[in-house]
């Protein structure tokens, strides 16, 4: 992965729910941001490689959007 380009992903570690939406509806309405994959730390995640959980969470990504636009009718 060092030479592909990394997706741009928050990484969201103790907080809680209510935190975390109150991040979210603020990023989203900041029109000057990225679109960006947000992840929180699962038990699973922490035996990971960085590298390793950044691909996964870009496959990820890319199956949910696909499944979206399935879902809207978009080609």
């Amino acid at each position: 992965m060092a030479n592909e380009k990394l997706p741009k992903a928050i990484l969201i570690s103790g907080f809680t729910d209510e935190e975390i939406r109150e991040l979210l509806r603020c990023y989203r309405e900041n029109k000057k941001l990225p679109r960006t994959i947000f992840a929180t730390v699962t038990e699973t995640a922490l035996e990971w490689k960085v590298k390793d959980w950044l691909k996964e969470l870009e496959e990820e990504d890319r199956y949910f959007k696909k499944q979206l636009k399935n879902k809207n009718g978009e080609k």
